[in-house]
């Protein structure tokens, strides 16, 4: 019994290993070609030294192949040919891309630039890179060849078609190169216009399309159409500080004062103007101007050249404490944005000078028995022949001599002063309504801030009647006030 069980088991152990000689023996038979698991469509055996050959003469791509050993692991060897094959075609595309780089840098080859800095090097090399790994990504184009070039190996081919690649790098380039020297030429019209700001705007655009396409990269072309092949960022900055260097600003007018309150009478007018390369002078109009105070302070508000580039400078209210302001005005190159890093320091100034207007602070004070009273029809006279003398006038109260030189802070060049008093007051004879009172007037003038005197004059006294002692005051003051206006009238024009 054991024996015939043994030999049952020997039986079929021996048809097992029969089955299992004739599957292998079919299975190699068929390995010319492969099914692989990278989704790669194989190619007979027998094809593939005709597909070879096909691809070296085909002039419409850019191909590599790359060969692995398949013999103890075909998974692992396709994926190395495979690599091999894109490490083959990249470096034919790097070098492809390399002299297109050059060929839309340095136009047409007209120069080999050489001795670039470490930072422009880098960034060459990296543009490259990003082009021949822009080329190759998602890249369907590839066959693979199993047992050959000999058996236990395989080839794998990839490639690229010519337009692809032109498409992806050389129009690529070329779009953006002619992005940027469309944009410097727009710019060159807006100039030959005369829409100076719309074209240092567009400067600056084809700048920042230079930097954000190639970097630090130098971009060469004949943009002036000399023959000369033009570096296009020195060629962008030139042009911009060529204008901030040619424009300046002028005053059209002058003189310019202010008041007590610090009000402008005049206001300041100023006309910019840029020069081109010919020597003739261009109205410049939309072109912000910065204010600020170099002396004193004030408001004022912002500033944009008009039409024909003239424009008022809008000061609303300087500082009165101030007997003079400077004030400086230069081209706003911060508003236009991406300006300042190339333009720093190329933009000329002008600075106005504002004078306070002569200011006299007028006090008038009349001490009618024992009263201090102002009469304002002295007061208002007076103040108006030292607005007829081109005066300022501020009203002060002060009404004895010790007020004004223990004043402070009086925003003035001179303060007048007129003090009368009545004195010999008293009852005219036995009469009960009738009184008498004389009255004298002087008046002193001191210049500011040291309040030494400048002028002096004395009124004479003059006899006044009334019912009452004020009001025999009164007609005595009144007897001297027409003496008092024309004295005042005569230092008036002496401090002129």
């Amino acid at each position: 019994m054991k024996l015939t069980s043994v030999k049952i088991f020997l039986c079929l152990c021996l048809m097992f290993h029969l089955v299992s000689c004739q599957s292998t023996k079919k299975t190699n038979s068929n390995d010319k070609t492969y099914n692989g698991s990278i989704g790669t469509q194989l190619t007979p055996y027998q094809d593939a030294e005709k597909y070879l050959e096909s691809k070296r003469s085909d002039s419409s791509v850019y191909w590599g192949d790359g060969i692995a050993d398949i013999s103890k692991d075909i998974g692992k060897g396709k994926i190395e040919a495979r690599l091999r094959a894109m490490n083959a075609l990249a470096e034919q595309i790097k070098i492809k891309v390399s002299s297109d780089f050059k060929m839309i840098i340095s136009q047409n080859s007209m120069t080999d630039k050489k001795g670039y800095s470490a930072d422009v090097k880098k960034s060459i090399t990296q543009k490259l890179e990003t082009y021949t790994n822009q080329v190759l990504t998602n890249l369907k184009e590839s066959k693979l060849f199993i047992d050959y070039p000999k058996e236990g190996s395989a080839t794998y081919v990839v490639y690229i078609s010519r337009k692809e690649y032109e498409d992806k790098v050389r129009n690529d380039l070329n779009r953006k190169k002619q992005l940027i020297t469309d944009t410097i030429k727009s710019g060159d019209k807006e100039f030959a216009a005369g829409n100076y700001v719309a074209g240092i705007n567009l400067y600056v655009q084809a700048r920042q399309l230079k930097q954000s396409f190639f970097g630090l990269i130098p971009i060469y072309y004949d943009i002036d159409g000399d023959g000369q092949a033009d570096e296009l960022t020195i060629c962008i900055n030139e042009r911009i500080r060529g204008f901030f260097n040619n424009t300046k600003l002028s005053l059209l007018n002058d003189s310019f004062q202010y008041d007590s309150e610090g009000i402008p009478e005049t206001l300041p007018r100023v006309y910019v103007q840029y020069t081109d390369s010919a020597g003739e002078k261009h109205h410049v109009s939309g072109l912000t101007l910065k204010p600020s105070f170099v002396k004193g302070g004030g408001r004022i508000s912002r500033i944009i050249t008009g039409d024909y580039g003239e424009v008022e400078v809008p000061v609303s209210r300087i500082n009165p404490k101030s007997r003079e302001v400077l004030l400086r005005l230069k081209v706003d190159i911060a508003k236009i944005k991406g300006v300042k890093e190339i333009a720093a320091g190329c933009s000329h100034s002008l600075v106005i000078k504002m004078k306070r207007k002569k200011t006299i602070a007028l006090a008038i004070s009349f001490i009618n028995h024992k009263k201090n009273v102002v009469p304002g029809n002295i007061k208002e006279k007076i103040a108006s022949l030292m607005l007829d003398n081109k005066y300022s006038v501020i009203h002060t109260p002060f009404k004895r001599e010790s007020e004004i030189k223990n004043s402070r802070n009086v925003n003035a060049d001179y303060i007048f002063f007129v003090s009368a008093k009545t004195t010999g007051e008293g009852a005219v004879g036995q009469y009960a309504n009738m009184f008498t009172s004389h009255c004298g007037a002087n008046i002193k003038v001191y210049k500011m801030p040291l309040k030494s005197q400048a002028f002096s004059g004395n009124i004479e006294n003059a006899q006044g009647f009334g019912v009452s002692i004020e009001s025999a005051g009164w007609d005595a003051f009144g007897k001297i006030s027409e003496s008092i206006v024309k004295k005042a009238e005569k230092i008036i024009e002496g401090i002129k």
